[in-house]
């Protein structure tokens, strides 16, 4: 009996010291659902996000938002429209597109076979993919999975496959990554470009190691994993009807709130093509903190968390984190892990905080929002403040850069014209100045940004100017020789004698003039083709158009050598002539420099 009595004291010793530690972590846990990590009380959280939406409806189409922890739901609510024009109003069943938040479901998947042993993380990527990818790289150095997570293989922007216009369209994804193959224009790890090219070859790695279609992967093992039943992630939705169905009933608007079409499909659907409604994108967030009821569902190990929040691309002088296996790392009050995504008329962001385990998920129908997407966050997560975490006062560094994230090659290099200057409200934000190959580089989330120097911004604005000006004017100039030629019909006037020998050079001039205006219409056939996502055939037709003005401008310069030397005689006519010789050796240089000619660039 006394044995039986010491061994129960024994007993109700360690059940009290087994409370006295677990206590603790349960206190912590009630306090940080009842307390955001910007120090704003949970009880406070639906004042301060509906006063936020109310200050800013005039500029709302539609909008849904969700905070969360780990195991509840700590505010949900719907905003606004999801078509305007029939009153349909944002509620649970209305769908999003992600954007390129799905690209956090890619390194998911591929945190999901790295955990099964399927996958190195610092292996080459060819030891996984078939000869028909990367057998032409610049660079010796091996590519691994880490450099596509942290958006460092080298790749220049790619823009073909990326949106179609139609969801029949959709090739597997070999076929895709084939036909759309970048070039390497510097060595792995070397500079951050952000690629969606480099997201779909991971999806499409996870899906040769993994014996299962990428869509069918994500389904198996995330969406039903997670009860996700309102998401879709195949192109035109067929892996859903039910999403299918109800994306028919969202429009999309500009932030001024203008109906923009956006009836496009993402080929390459491991960079950017999920859609679906709040409350999956909330569930698959929640699954995202270590810990939560639903982390298990996404991997088997606990430790694959820590793994997946430990850095992978840093800040070169403080060592902050830059990266975390795909996820990109901000710094508020806390700092918080996630990703942000456009479509052509939507927006997205899902951002958390492992430690505390608060996030948040807002969805959109704005094209480029960044009211509720950049600014919701700060209600939950504090001001930023990279200071706060370690990164050293910095100055602003004067000049105009330009991101490393462009095309360089080919007819669609004049879309990397994307100049930038730093200005005060990036003292806050995470960036470090760096010299790389004797250049200034800064080194900034998502694409590192290099400094123009002089003379290539002297050559891109003048051209730029040229093509404009020259079109516009030399349209201004035909219609004004249209009506004096009409009037002078109409009276029957003759040119005067003394005039004869100008001729040929007016002759010149309205050749080069009709060759001006033609320039800038092959340079609007550019933009058009980037806006309406028509890449193949329609931008090589433009591009053979390019090559023939060029043809056309250079043996017209040629011809204006054997004209008359008339010039003297005439001071007007030789300023005239003088001022278009000019403009059409820019048209000349432009074309040259944006390599608008190069048509087999996209073959």
């Amino acid at each position: 009996m006394k044995k039986y009595q010491k061994t129960t004291q024994i007993i109700f010793l360690l059940a009290i010291l087994l409370i006295s530690l677990i206590s603790p972590l349960q206190s912590a846990q009630a306090q940080s659902t009842e307390v955001l990590p910007s120090g704003l009380p949970v009880s406070q959280l639906a004042t301060a996000i509906e006063d936020y939406v109310q200050e800013n409806q005039a500029t709302t189409a539609g909008m849904a938002v969700g905070v969360f922890d780990g195991d509840e739901i700590l505010y949900e609510n719907h905003f606004g429209f999801a078509n305007k024009a029939e009153n349909l109003h944002v509620d649970a069943d209305t769908v999003f597109e992600w954007g390129s938040v799905t690209k956090l479901i890619t390194w998911v998947s591929v945190m999901q076979v790295w955990e099964q042993g399927l996958l190195d993380l610092n292996a080459d990527i060819r030891t996984y993919l078939p000869d028909t990818l990367l057998s032409d790289l610049t660079y010796d150095e091996p590519i691994t999975m880490i450099h596509l997570m942290n958006h460092t293989p080298g790749f220049e922007e790619v823009y073909k496959n990326i949106f179609a216009n139609e969801a029949g369209s959709a090739k597997n994804l070999e076929t895709l990554l084939v036909e759309s193959e970048p070039r390497q224009i510097f060595p792995p790890g070397k500079l951050t470009a952000y690629s969606n090219w480099g997201a779909t070859l991971a999806g499409y790695i996870v899906e040769r190691v993994s014996g299962q279609n990428f869509a069918d992967y994500v389904n198996t093992h995330i969406f039903k994993a997670l009860d996700m039943n309102h998401t879709s992630i195949f192109p035109g939705m067929s892996d859903n009807t039910w999403v299918q169905a109800q994306r028919k009933n969202v429009n999309c608007y500009t932030a001024k709130l203008k109906p923009v079409e956006c009836d496009f499909v993402v080929p390459m659907y491991p960079a950017g093509s999920a859609t679906g409604t709040l409350k999956d994108l909330a569930t698959f967030a929640q699954a995202l903190v270590p810990g939560s009821k639903n982390a298990s569902h996404l991997f088997q190990n606990p430790a694959t968390f820590e793994t997946l929040y430990s850095a992978t691309d840093v800040f070169p002088k403080s060592g902050l984190a830059k990266n975390c296996h795909g996820f990109w790392v901000d710094y508020y009050d806390v700092i918080v892990f996630g990703h942000g995504g456009n479509t052509a008329g939507m927006s997205s962001k899902l951002q958390l905080d492992p430690v505390s385990g608060i996030g948040i998920v807002v969805m959109t129908n704005q094209g480029a929002e960044q009211v509720y997407t950049a600014g919701l966050e700060k209600i939950i997560f504090g001001q930023q403040n990279v200071h706060k975490h370690g990164m050293p006062e910095r100055e602003l560094v004067g000049g105009i850069f330009k991101p490393f994230r462009a095309v360089e090659h080919g007819p669609l290099r004049i879309a990397g014209v994307q100049f930038m200057a730093m200005d005060n409200e990036m003292l806050s934000q995470a960036w470090e100045q760096d010299t790389v190959d004797g250049k200034t580089v800064i080194r900034h989330p998502i694409f590192d940004l290099k400094k123009i120097g002089t003379a290539e911004l002297i050559i891109v604005l003048l051209s730029i100017v040229a093509i404009v000006l020259g079109g516009l004017v030399s349209l201004t100039i035909l219609i004004v020789m249209g009506i004096r030629a009409l009037v002078k019909r109409n009276k029957k006037q003759q040119t005067p004698d003394e005039f004869e020998d100008l001729q040929p050079l007016r002759k010149w001039r309205l050749t080069g003039l009709l060759m001006q205006l033609f320039v800038l219409l092959v340079f609007l056939g550019f933009f058009a083709c980037l806006l309406t996502f028509s890449l193949s055939w329609q931008v090589i037709v433009v591009s053979v158009l390019a090559l023939l003005v060029l043809i056309g401008l250079v043996l017209h310069l040629i011809r204006f050598m054997s004209l008359p030397p008339v010039l003297k005689t005439y001071p007007k006519e030789r300023f005239k002539t003088i001022l278009l010789f000019l403009v059409n050796v820019l048209a000349i240089v432009a074309i040259f420099y944006f390599q608008s000619y190069q048509f087999w660039a996209l073959l």
